[in-house]
């Protein structure tokens, strides 16, 4: 496997390929050793439980092997649009990428349990080339959320989007709690975990809020003395829930499920 990712890495070329060169190198070494003290932590779980400790390690290793496989395969797959992004790049930004970006990205691909968004995370170093975010703290916000979220909750978040994204998108509520064999209460969990990560947001919540500002500005109003001060509509809150993805959501969608055309 090891041997595997050395050859992918050794036939990425240009500007892409000298970062993995330069950079994944190192960090595989690095993860060995931590591969080492995962080993050695297996081990000590061996003394209470030999089969737990044994199974411990091979599961963690495999997965650590695959998601780096997958994770510098995407890369190379992607050169093309990689290097044409990093070439157009001036040095400052291109040493920025080479030094902080793309180790602080990559850090993400050891320890994700589902490697099918090894994908995302690339889709999203490709957009960070291509000049969409450069702060930090911005890049981390957006894959710690990422991490927090399974392929099930990405594609509740896809639904809410999909009347904003150019890609036609066939799935639906009913579709998807059918094949995932999912009830409306556990729908409603995801629902909330969406919602509490900021990425949809309550259509009633904002209706009462709305609500309520209309009241206090007409309240404010007659303290002022003002003649005929006008309530606007109260809007009806139902009462079943109901959600709309958030500007932070529609971000995200586009950051890591679509690849961002940079305008020249």
């Amino acid at each position: 496997m090891k041997e595997k990712i050395q050859d992918l890495v050794v036939a990425t070329k240009g500007t892409i390929g000298e970062v993995l060169a330069e950079d994944i190198i190192p960090v595989l070494a690095e993860e060995m050793v931590k591969g080492t003290a995962v080993e050695a932590a297996g081990a000590a779980v061996s003394l209470v439980s030999p089969r737990i400790g044994g199974i411990m390690v091979a599961y963690q290793q495999k997965r650590w092997e695959h998601n780096w496989e997958r994770y510098i395969k995407n890369i190379h797959d992607n050169q093309e649009v990689c290097n044409e992004r990093l070439n157009q790049l001036e040095e400052e930004l291109r040493l920025k990428f080479k030094q902080k970006i793309f180790p602080l990205v990559s850090d993400f691909v050891p320890n994700e349990k589902q490697e099918e968004k090894i994908e995302l995370i690339v889709n999203g170093l490709i957009n960070i080339a291509g000049g969409i975010n450069w702060q930090e703290d911005i890049i981390l916000m957006y894959y710690d959320t990422l991490s927090q979220l399974n392929l099930l909750d990405l594609r509740f978040l896809k639904l809410y989007g999909s009347p904003y994204m150019e890609q036609d998108n066939t799935d639906n509520i009913y579709k998807l709690m059918e094949e995932c064999k999912i009830d409306n209460s556990q729908a409603n969990v995801i629902r909330e975990k969406l919602e509490r990560l900021g990425l949809i947001q309550s259509r009633n919540d904002e209706k009462m809020n709305e609500n309520i500002e209309n009241v206090i500005k007409y309240v404010e109003e007659i303290a002022k003395g003002k003649k005929n001060p006008k309530l606007k509509r109260i809007k009806t809150v139902p009462r079943s829930e109901s959600y709309k993805i958030t500007s932070f959501g529609l971000k995200f969608i586009k950051f890591f499920m679509e690849i961002y055309i940079p305008k020249n």
